[in-house]
């Protein structure tokens, strides 16, 4: 604003939220500043929105707060609570960025700033993009900046020595441990224990207002779908090898129960086609496979080789869009009887058909992924082990609505999903020892 030549917009949620952005800040600042300072430039214009200042020798800056970027060029813009709008009026949130982005002059800055209000929308989209690509190549990309509770310094020096043997005593084993995962100091968890009574022991509203991580900043603690404590619990290992674009966790043993789940994505860089292999025997995952540019018939073959490593284990192909491709080619190149089949009964002849892969709709996809919640609720004996980072951290982000939407949009939840059609063939697999008896047996 104090920079001649330079126009400034500050785009706002609401109507109502930018009159009060620009009378407690712009107004405010400007009538905090000293008479010195203010002789330095006039006031060309003070409005409602708006002010223009304007220095000696003609030059000019100004500064608008709006609820959008209609027309004109700027230096720099500032859109804030762009996640608010995500979640109540979707629409704008796109208008906005739309607007903006063309609006801003070369060499000019964009920066949104917003509370995460979930795991959807553009800011959520535009964060995670920029906060896993890490520092940005070009100007036209956007750096990620997460503001930790951690960082409030003035804050945490309230926090005495008694404050801390006091409440160090009385937390319990679950922020013990949330200690020790986010290697928070005795002075940090203090703090973090007596937000916790100051929320009503809340665990949840805790994290979405004292968030420690990224992830947790997205978590909507009333939407999320796998429980938080039983996701916290899942410990993520490296990989014991690679190959190819599989990560392998535990090599194959004679006899382990093993099963595959295959979700198939177009192959053209967008969602990536996944595989995931189960041992029911120790109930962890062993493998998984991502690639966003394996074509459906290519995936076919990669899925065969792995299968057949495994014991050639059930493999579970969901069958919607692409995998009609998919199984079309596996079929050529594996055992029919160890591709999974879809058994129907008709209502009024009771006849029996049988249909190759695995079918996600409208009643099978809430089914599979609320028993892999049950499963990771288990107790120490019989929880599942998910090993693989990228399927913890998807579960920590899959909600209540994921179950609910579209099944032909899966949101990025492709090793998720191939994990828990993965997770359904449990029953239906058997040890290469038994399987063979039971062929013979079928045979006689």
């Amino acid at each position: 604003m104090t920079h001649p030549g330079h126009n400034a917009l500050i785009i706002a949620h609401t109507a109502e939220a930018a009159s009060a952005l620009f009378q407690q800040k712009v107004q405010q600042a400007w009538e905090a500043l000293p008479e010195w300072e203010k002789d330095e430039f006039n006031v060309k214009s003070l409005t409602s929105g708006r002010i223009q200042l304007e220095w000696h020798d003609g030059r000019q800056s100004t500064l608008q707060i709006g609820t959008s970027a209609r027309s004109g060029t700027y230096q720099y813009i500032h859109i804030t609570e762009l996640s608010y709008l995500d979640k109540h009026m979707s629409h704008r949130s796109q208008e906005i960025i739309s607007g903006a982005l063309p609006a801003i002059s070369h060499g000019g800055q964009l920066d949104i700033e917003s509370t995460a209000r979930g795991n959807t929308g553009i800011f959520y989209d535009t964060f995670m993009q920029a906060y896993k690509s890490g520092k940005p190549q070009s100007k036209k990309e956007f750096q990620a900046h997460f503001y930790s509770w951690r960082w409030d310094e003035y804050e945490l020096s309230k926090i005495t020595e008694a404050l801390v043997t006091h409440a160090k005593s009385e937390m319990g084993k679950q922020f013990l441990e949330y200690q020790k995962t986010h290697q928070l100091t005795d002075r940090e968890i203090t703090f973090y224990y007596l937000q916790f009574l100051s929320f009503g022991r809340d665990f949840d509203m805790l994290r979405q207002e004292y968030p420690t991580t990224v992830e947790e900043a997205f978590m909507r603690p009333d939407d999320q779908f796998f429980c938080p404590q039983s996701i916290h619990n899942q410990t993520p290992k490296e990989p014991i090898k690679r190959d190819g674009d599989w990560y392998i966790f535990a090599e194959y043993s004679a006899d382990g129960r093993y099963a595959m789940g295959v979700d198939v994505a177009e192959g053209i860089g967008r969602d990536s086609s996944t595989g995931v292999i189960w041992n029911f025997s120790t109930r962890e995952i062993v493998a998984t496979y991502a690639n966003n540019n394996t074509p459906p018939d290519d995936l076919a073959y990669e899925m065969t080789r792995m299968g057949k490593v495994y014991g050639q284990c059930l493999i579970a192909v969901e069958r919607n869009n692409h995998g009609h491709t998919t199984l079309s080619h596996l079929r050529n190149n594996y055992p029919v009887h160890k591709i999974y089949q879809e058994t129907r009964t008709d209502k009024t002849t009771e006849e029996k058909t049988q249909r190759l892969g695995w079918h996600t709709n409208a009643s099978t996809k809430p089914k599979m992924f609320y028993e892999l919640a049950t499963a990771l609720r288990e107790t120490d004996e019989q929880k599942i082990q998910l090993n693989d980072a990228r399927i913890i951290q998807k579960a920590k982000n899959f909600s209540k609505q994921d179950t609910r939407s579209n099944t032909n949009s899966t949101r990025h939840w492709d090793l998720l999903t191939a994990a828990a059609i993965g997770y359904q063939m449990q029953e239906k697999s058997m040890p290469p020892v038994i399987e063979a008896d039971f062929m013979k047996l079928h045979t006689l």
